[in-house]
Protein backbone atom coordinates (compact mmCIF):
# COMPACT_ATOMS: atom_id res chain seq x y z
CA UNK A 1 0.00 0.00 0.00
CA UNK A 2 1.63 3.49 -1.24
CA UNK A 3 2.20 5.91 1.68
CA UNK A 4 -0.70 8.32 1.07
CA UNK A 5 -0.25 12.96 1.83
CA UNK A 6 -2.36 13.51 5.16
CA UNK A 7 -4.17 16.61 5.09
CA UNK A 8 -2.88 18.55 8.20
CA UNK A 9 0.54 19.70 8.84
CA UNK A 10 3.49 19.86 10.80
CA UNK A 11 2.02 22.85 12.11
CA UNK A 12 -0.91 21.38 13.17
CA UNK A 13 1.29 18.58 15.18
CA UNK A 14 2.61 21.47 16.81
CA UNK A 15 -0.70 23.29 17.68
CA UNK A 16 -1.89 19.66 18.57
CA UNK A 17 0.72 18.91 20.85
CA UNK A 18 1.08 22.78 22.84
CA UNK A 19 -3.19 21.97 23.36
CA UNK A 20 -2.16 18.37 24.65
CA UNK A 21 -0.11 20.48 27.74
CA UNK A 22 -2.84 22.37 28.52
CA UNK A 23 -5.08 19.72 28.94
CA UNK A 24 -2.95 17.29 30.91
CA UNK A 25 -2.20 20.02 33.00
CA UNK A 26 -5.84 20.96 33.70
CA UNK A 27 -6.37 16.91 33.74
CA UNK A 28 -3.66 17.19 36.92
CA UNK A 29 -5.69 20.36 38.44
CA UNK A 30 -9.01 19.18 38.21
CA UNK A 31 -7.64 15.51 40.02
CA UNK A 32 -5.95 17.35 42.71
CA UNK A 33 -8.80 19.73 43.25
CA UNK A 34 -11.24 16.76 43.54
CA UNK A 35 -9.00 14.91 45.50
CA UNK A 36 -8.36 16.74 48.16
CA UNK A 37 -12.73 17.13 48.19
CA UNK A 38 -13.26 13.90 47.64
CA UNK A 39 -10.02 12.02 49.38
CA UNK A 40 -7.67 9.52 47.10
CA UNK A 41 -7.70 7.01 46.38
CA UNK A 42 -10.82 7.08 44.10
CA UNK A 43 -11.12 5.14 41.23
CA UNK A 44 -14.64 5.74 39.84
CA UNK A 45 -13.17 9.63 39.86
CA UNK A 46 -10.15 9.18 38.43
CA UNK A 47 -11.27 6.74 35.83
CA UNK A 48 -14.07 9.44 34.53
CA UNK A 49 -12.00 11.89 34.70
CA UNK A 50 -9.44 10.08 32.99
CA UNK A 51 -11.61 8.43 30.22
CA UNK A 52 -13.01 12.67 29.92
CA UNK A 53 -9.26 13.04 29.05
CA UNK A 54 -8.73 10.68 25.86
CA UNK A 55 -12.31 11.99 24.68
CA UNK A 56 -10.46 15.29 24.41
CA UNK A 57 -8.32 13.95 22.88
CA UNK A 58 -10.03 12.48 20.37
CA UNK A 59 -12.37 15.89 19.87
CA UNK A 60 -8.29 17.24 19.56
CA UNK A 61 -7.46 15.08 16.68
CA UNK A 62 -10.62 15.54 14.79
CA UNK A 63 -10.41 19.31 14.56
CA UNK A 64 -6.90 19.45 13.87
CA UNK A 65 -7.04 17.06 11.15
CA UNK A 66 -9.91 18.69 9.78
CA UNK A 67 -12.63 16.17 10.74
CA UNK A 68 -10.28 13.53 8.16
CA UNK A 69 -10.87 10.65 10.41
CA UNK A 70 -9.79 8.19 7.04
CA UNK A 71 -6.33 9.63 6.94
CA UNK A 72 -5.39 8.35 10.55
CA UNK A 73 -4.62 4.78 9.22
CA UNK A 74 -7.65 2.62 10.23
CA UNK A 75 -6.56 0.30 7.71
CA UNK A 76 -6.41 -3.47 7.25
CA UNK A 77 -3.66 -5.66 7.72
CA UNK A 78 -2.20 -8.69 8.00
CA UNK A 79 -3.39 -10.28 11.68
CA UNK A 80 -0.79 -13.10 11.75
CA UNK A 81 2.54 -10.99 10.46
CA UNK A 82 1.66 -8.25 12.77
CA UNK A 83 1.03 -10.71 15.83
CA UNK A 84 4.57 -11.92 14.76
CA UNK A 85 5.94 -8.39 14.81
CA UNK A 86 4.27 -7.30 18.13
CA UNK A 87 5.60 -10.29 19.49
CA UNK A 88 9.51 -9.67 18.35
CA UNK A 89 8.69 -6.04 19.07
CA UNK A 90 7.55 -7.06 23.03
CA UNK A 91 10.48 -8.99 23.17
CA UNK A 92 12.81 -5.91 22.35
CA UNK A 93 11.21 -3.63 24.76
CA UNK A 94 11.74 -6.08 27.69
CA UNK A 95 15.43 -6.99 26.65
CA UNK A 96 15.93 -3.13 26.50
CA UNK A 97 13.99 -2.25 29.74
CA UNK A 98 16.65 -5.15 31.24
CA UNK A 99 19.20 -3.35 29.84
CA UNK A 100 18.96 -0.21 30.73
CA UNK A 101 18.03 -1.29 34.07
CA UNK A 102 21.61 -2.69 34.24
CA UNK A 103 23.03 0.71 33.55
CA UNK A 104 21.10 2.87 35.62
CA UNK A 105 22.20 0.05 38.69
CA UNK A 106 25.97 0.44 37.73
CA UNK A 107 25.97 4.02 37.84
CA UNK A 108 23.86 4.15 41.19
CA UNK A 109 20.27 5.07 39.98
CA UNK A 110 17.28 3.37 41.15
CA UNK A 111 14.95 2.34 38.24
CA UNK A 112 11.93 4.94 38.63
CA UNK A 113 8.58 2.99 40.18
CA UNK A 114 5.80 4.56 38.92
CA UNK A 115 3.12 2.33 41.42
CA UNK A 116 3.22 4.47 44.06
CA UNK A 117 1.18 7.52 42.07
CA UNK A 118 -1.06 4.97 40.68
CA UNK A 119 -1.71 3.10 43.86
CA UNK A 120 -2.34 6.91 45.21
CA UNK A 121 -4.56 7.52 42.61
CA UNK A 122 -6.50 4.23 42.59
CA UNK A 123 -5.73 1.93 45.23
CA UNK A 124 -5.29 -1.53 45.29
CA UNK A 125 -8.80 -2.53 45.71
CA UNK A 126 -10.84 -4.77 42.82
CA UNK A 127 -12.43 -2.37 41.35
CA UNK A 128 -9.11 -0.36 41.17
CA UNK A 129 -7.65 -2.68 39.54
CA UNK A 130 -10.50 -3.41 36.87
CA UNK A 131 -10.70 0.63 35.80
CA UNK A 132 -6.59 0.61 35.81
CA UNK A 133 -6.84 -2.54 33.29
CA UNK A 134 -9.79 -0.68 31.23
CA UNK A 135 -7.62 2.74 31.51
CA UNK A 136 -3.92 1.25 30.33
CA UNK A 137 -5.00 -1.81 28.22
CA UNK A 138 -7.94 -0.76 26.42
CA UNK A 139 -8.35 3.19 26.14
CA UNK A 140 -4.38 4.69 26.51
CA UNK A 141 -3.21 2.47 23.44
CA UNK A 142 -6.18 3.66 21.35
CA UNK A 143 -6.34 7.14 22.37
CA UNK A 144 -2.54 7.45 21.80
CA UNK A 145 -1.67 5.63 19.20
CA UNK A 146 -4.45 7.72 17.84
CA UNK A 147 -2.60 11.15 18.44
CA UNK A 148 1.10 10.40 18.55
CA UNK A 149 1.44 7.73 15.53
CA UNK A 150 -2.10 8.57 13.10
CA UNK A 151 -1.92 12.15 13.87
CA UNK A 152 2.07 13.72 15.14
CA UNK A 153 4.01 10.56 12.98
CA UNK A 154 2.04 10.90 10.10
CA UNK A 155 2.41 14.94 10.07
CA UNK A 156 6.48 14.86 11.09
CA UNK A 157 6.64 11.77 8.25
CA UNK A 158 5.17 14.34 5.12
CA UNK A 159 7.83 16.78 6.15
CA UNK A 160 10.75 15.04 7.51
CA UNK A 161 10.76 11.03 6.39
CA UNK A 162 9.90 8.08 8.24
CA UNK A 163 13.06 7.97 10.02
CA UNK A 164 12.99 11.33 11.32
CA UNK A 165 9.11 11.94 11.82
CA UNK A 166 9.74 7.99 14.10
CA UNK A 167 12.33 9.86 16.47
CA UNK A 168 10.26 13.14 16.68
CA UNK A 169 7.28 11.55 17.25
CA UNK A 170 8.33 8.97 19.68
CA UNK A 171 10.76 11.43 21.42
CA UNK A 172 7.21 13.37 22.25
CA UNK A 173 5.50 10.43 23.08
CA UNK A 174 8.41 9.82 25.72
CA UNK A 175 8.23 13.37 27.17
CA UNK A 176 4.66 12.87 27.69
CA UNK A 177 4.70 9.78 29.45
CA UNK A 178 8.45 9.61 31.59
CA UNK A 179 7.57 10.50 35.27
CA UNK A 180 11.89 10.45 36.24
CA UNK A 181 14.23 11.53 33.76
CA UNK A 182 15.91 8.15 34.15
CA UNK A 183 13.27 6.21 32.37
CA UNK A 184 12.94 8.77 29.21
CA UNK A 185 15.35 6.46 26.72
CA UNK A 186 12.88 3.18 27.45
CA UNK A 187 9.78 5.22 26.45
CA UNK A 188 11.91 6.32 23.52
CA UNK A 189 12.54 2.97 22.41
CA UNK A 190 8.82 2.04 22.50
CA UNK A 191 8.04 4.85 20.89
CA UNK A 192 10.00 4.21 18.17
CA UNK A 193 9.34 0.71 17.87
CA UNK A 194 5.50 1.98 17.72
CA UNK A 195 6.14 4.26 14.86
CA UNK A 196 7.58 1.61 13.06
CA UNK A 197 4.88 -0.71 13.51
CA UNK A 198 2.40 2.01 11.96
CA UNK A 199 4.91 2.35 9.22
CA UNK A 200 5.54 -1.17 8.52
CA UNK A 201 2.00 -2.06 8.27
CA UNK A 202 0.51 1.44 7.28
CA UNK A 203 -2.28 1.17 10.06
CA UNK A 204 -2.65 2.47 13.54
CA UNK A 205 -4.03 -1.10 14.51
CA UNK A 206 -0.47 -3.21 15.26
CA UNK A 207 0.66 -0.19 17.11
CA UNK A 208 -2.39 -0.27 19.46
CA UNK A 209 -2.12 -4.14 19.92
CA UNK A 210 2.14 -3.95 20.52
CA UNK A 211 1.16 -0.76 23.32
CA UNK A 212 -1.79 -2.78 24.49
CA UNK A 213 0.53 -5.62 25.15
CA UNK A 214 3.40 -3.22 26.74
CA UNK A 215 0.23 -1.71 29.37
CA UNK A 216 -0.83 -5.53 29.79
CA UNK A 217 2.33 -6.87 30.94
CA UNK A 218 2.97 -4.18 33.41
CA UNK A 219 -0.81 -4.35 34.85
CA UNK A 220 0.05 -8.06 35.61
CA UNK A 221 3.71 -6.71 36.79
CA UNK A 222 1.55 -4.09 38.92
CA UNK A 223 -1.09 -6.53 39.58
CA UNK A 224 0.99 -9.00 41.13
CA UNK A 225 3.05 -6.71 43.64
CA UNK A 226 0.78 -4.74 45.00
CA UNK A 227 -1.24 -6.91 46.53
Amino acid sequence: MSQREVPWDTRAAWRGILALIVIDFIFVVVVSALGTVVGLPNPLMVGVLTSLLYAGIAVLVYYLTGSHWRELAFNKFSYFKAAGYVALSFAGVLFFGQIWASLLKMVGISSPDSSVPILKLFGNTPFGFVVIFLLTVIIAPVGEEIFFRSFLYQAFRQRYGIVVGILISATIFALFHFSMFAALPVFIFIGALLGLMFETFHSVYPAIMLHALNNFFFFIIFVLTSR
